[in-house]
């Protein structure tokens, strides 16, 4: 009955799969995933939610959408999902949060969910999103990270370069944005600590 610490878990493990075999995790254990993300009615009981988003269950979690990419454009989806991988694999090098593995992200692809629902679904304090597209010879790359909880954004940038310098750059990018999600983060979680109302034991 412990579904959030089985859920991290299973996140935890994903990463290490993808990061060190270059392998996915069983179709019978994701099938396992999703029914426990979604229980036995397809969606979330409000008291999981509660206790997946409950403040100060360790780490904050992070979830980073696939990137939306343009086919009209010419852009592949797999693009899209590489420029995601690698942001997650940049945020698994940081103890302090916790990066929600792709494999549980990818079913939100195409969702019109908003960001708080995403969050409450997945158990995210903060949730990453982007999108890929070209501009004549250009790549144009825009992500942003928003606080799950209130929706506010904390942080929006577009990087811009030649469509042949994608494999080239991809990485590095995504150093980049995470190196930059990470400050507005923590200045979040101080700022939630400050905020939070202190229980007297008199």
């Amino acid at each position: 009955g412990r579904r959030t610490e089985a859920l991290r878990q299973f996140d935890q493990c994903a990463s290490i799969l993808r990061r060190e075999l270059d392998v996915a995790p069983s179709a019978a254990t994701t099938e396992l995933v999703r029914r426990i993300r979604a229980g036995e009615h397809g969606t979330l009981l409000p008291t999981q939610r509660a206790v997946a988003a409950q403040i100060g269950e360790g780490p904050p979690w992070i979830a980073v959408l696939p990137f939306r990419s343009y086919a009209d454009a010419g852009i592949s989806s797999h693009w899209g999902a590489a420029m995601t991988e690698d942001i997650v694999a940049a945020l698994t090098t940081f103890t302090e949060f916790v990066a929600i593995s792709s494999n549980s992200t990818i079913a939100y692809r195409d969702s019109d969910l908003g960001l708080r629902q995403i969050g409450r679904e997945l158990g995210a304090k903060y949730v990453g999103t982007g999108s890929i597209r070209l501009a004549g010879r250009s790549m144009r790359i825009a992500a942003e990270v928003a606080d799950a909880e209130t929706g506010a954004v904390l942080w929006a940038q577009t990087y811009e370069f030649g469509s042949a310098e994608f494999f080239d750059v991809q990485e590095h990018i995504a150093t980049r944005i995470v190196g930059t999600w990470l400050p507005k983060l923590r200045e979040n979680e101080l700022q939630r600590i400050r905020l939070k109302p202190v229980v007297s034991s008199g």
